[in-house]
């Protein structure tokens, strides 16, 4: 069972941080007949009208997406309308696996809030280079996602797509459940409210995820396997990482006068706090009253030499967590000191943190696995040449979002 939790917990945080719950909506009113058709058109119906596809004979290639296959590619945006901007996130920008991708869900998924605030705030140059990374991001993952998506739903069996159907019944109940008490326009307004989407998005992003889990697992989790002695390596290679040195926190209070220690000393006799006490009378580390940074202990307290007055580092080897010291003369005036904290210094063997190394070794060859049959797909994948999605929609986001030249 903790492998299984293991398991889980890596292939969600590894591939699926990066899932663009925008996108939903696209892929849910085209998804391939073969994998929808087994479910039920009131789990994934929307009210956004399909719009056409705008196909060419050919699609050029960049030299980044040089291997990219593209049976489709979109007509050439049309020139800048000086009064609406509308065409701009209507117009088809590219294709994978057949399938439309929009300027309007890229933008949604970036989200145009953001980019508005970017425009207006930005230069123009400046603006240009944060929204290319923004749109080469969401499009970089929104091709994977899909080209996973679409071998995880080429293997589904007969039995996996009732089961599945099942699942998203369950799901849409919970939904209704969490969001509208069970009524489903209650809870289609608090999802658009609280995640930007209705329960067709919801369900069809929940679809994906346990496909895509699913998939990975299967494919993936069984290549992987961490041995005791890279678990041994690795815990000897950090070793303190599991085992920090203690850091001990001081606050000092300094005065330079009999007249001012006297006050102190009343003060603290009458209960006042020494943090106070230090804020009204210390002229040592005064805007932070007092308060001295961490430092490590390299052996214990009682041997430790922590400030440069031995009067005071004395007493302080004595002291306990929220403890000072009494008046000590030093050179020049009077010291204080209290110990605020105390801190780490707890050994952890190689037993402790066993599974937790595990785990983590785990994650790292899952990550690089990944990577590799990411690649791999992209390499084979039909789509249209992220370089040439990512020019046109650059050309989209300056004209619609940046500062007028």
């Amino acid at each position: 069972m903790h492998q299984k939790n293991i398991v889980n917990a890596i292939l969600t945080a590894a591939m699926l941080a990066g899932f663009c719950i925008g996108c939903a909506k696209e892929q849910a009113t085209q998804t391939d007949e073969k994998t929808s058709g087994h479910l039920s058109p009131q789990d994934f119906h929307t009210d956004t009208p399909a719009r056409p596809m705008a196909v060419a004979e050919t699609a050029s290639t960049s030299q980044s997406d040089a291997s990219a296959t593209t049976s489709t590619s979109p007509a050439p945006l049309p020139a800048p309308n000086d009064k609406t901007n509308e065409w701009t996130v209507d117009a088809m920008v590219g294709q994978v696996n057949g399938k439309p991708i929009y300027a309007s869900a890229i933008f949604k998924g970036i989200g145009e809030e953001q980019l508005e605030r970017l425009g207006q705030s930005q230069p123009r140059l400046v603006f240009r280079s944060e929204a290319e990374r923004l749109i080469y991001a969401d499009l970089r993952s929104r091709v994977t996602n899909a080209m996973i998506l679409a071998e995880a739903e080429r293997g589904l069996s007969e039995r996996e797509q009732l089961g599945l159907l099942g699942y998203l019944k369950q799901e849409r109940e919970k939904i209704l459940a969490n969001f509208g008490a069970g009524v489903a326009a209650k809870a289609e307004d608090e999802l658009m409210k609280e995640k930007g989407h209705g329960i067709a998005d919801e369900l069809e992003a929940r679809r994906q995820q346990l496909l895509t889990q699913k998939y990975l697992r299967e494919r993936l989790y069984p290549k992987i396997y961490v041995t005791r002695q890279e678990v041994e390596r690795y815990y000897n290679d950090h070793y303190d990482e599991f085992n920090p040195k203690p850091t001990v926190t001081l606050r000092v209070l300094i005065v330079r006068d009999e007249k001012t220690a006297d006050k102190v000393d009343a003060a603290l006799a009458a209960g006042d706090s020494f943090e106070k006490v230090t804020d009204e009378y210390g002229i040592f580390r005064a805007p932070q009253a007092g308060l001295m940074d961490p430092q490590k202990l390299d052996g214990k307290l009682s041997e430790a030499n922590l400030l440069s007055w031995p009067q005071l580092n004395k007493k302080i080897q004595s002291l306990s967590v929220g403890q000072h010291t009494d008046r000590t003369k030093i050179d020049p005036g009077y010291g204080w000191v209290a110990l605020e904290k105390l801190e780490g210094g707890e050994k952890k063997s190689l037993q402790d943190v066993y599974l937790r190394v595990e785990a983590g070794l785990r994650d790292r060859k899952f990550n690089t696995l990944s990577r590799k049959y990411t690649e791999k797909l992209l390499e084979n994948g039909n789509y249209t040449p992220i370089q040439q999605m990512g020019s046109a929609l650059l050309d989209v986001a300056m004209t619609r979002y940046a500062r007028p030249q």
